[in-house]
């Protein structure tokens, strides 16, 4: 079996007008942290303001 990382690409959203940018700092922290624990690749981050 192909021991690859799963190749991953992140996206950060507003859900409402009332969020600071600093949410989606914090949003892509939580992705990063969350794929380099379960060893996966990000290969894209898309940011949806």
């Amino acid at each position: 079996m192909d021991n690859k990382p799963l190749r991953v690409a992140c996206y950060a959203r507003y859900s409402t007008s009332m969020q600071r940018e600093e949410s989606i700092s914090a949003q892509l922290r939580a992705m990063k942290k969350f794929c380099a624990d379960n060893g996966w690749k990000i290969v894209g981050r898309y940011v949806d303001m």
